[in-house]
């Protein structure tokens, strides 16, 4: 894992325990950077379907420099761009319109690396949220 990404919270569900990994060394809310592109339907965000059981996880970047970067290596088209977004609008869209996505790529290496990087650092959905929320509540306190 990079840098950017650290242990940050344990948070408990019931009776469940979850080990979260955090998004970055700081517990401060700072933007966090999506691939997406505007459809008929709204707001549509760049998915990866993972090659070993053909699910999806959403990209997630720490920094728009890496955005960026994996854009331009996938040759996508015009219509895609890089787009800020903030806590909470990322626990909505999971929760939401992506409920479906389980899995969370934080700062994937551009093809073709990104196979092999996939596998190493995927977060599922449920813990990013919860560490999305506990990153809130922490700047509150």
């Amino acid at each position: 894992m990079t840098e950017a990404w650290s242990d940050l919270a344990v948070h408990e569900q019931g009776r469940k325990r979850i080990n979260a990994t955090g998004l970055y060394a700081e517990r401060y809310a700072t933007a966090q950077y999506v691939i997406a592109r505007h459809e008929k339907e709204g707001l549509e965000l760049l998915r990866i379907t993972l090659e070993t059981d053909h699910k999806e996880a959403l990209p997630v970047f720490s920094f728009e420099k890496l955005a960026r970067e994996f854009l331009r290596s996938g040759n996508l088209g015009v219509e895609w761009y890089v787009r800020a977004s903030y806590n909470g609008e990322l626990v909505s869209l999971l929760l939401g319109p992506y409920v479906d996505v389980e899995w969370i790529l934080p700062n994937p290496l551009p093809k073709p690396l990104a196979a092999e990087d996939a596998l190493l650092n995927l977060l599922d959905r449920e813990h990013f949220v919860c560490l999305l929320l506990a990153r809130g509540e922490s700047k509150a306190g």
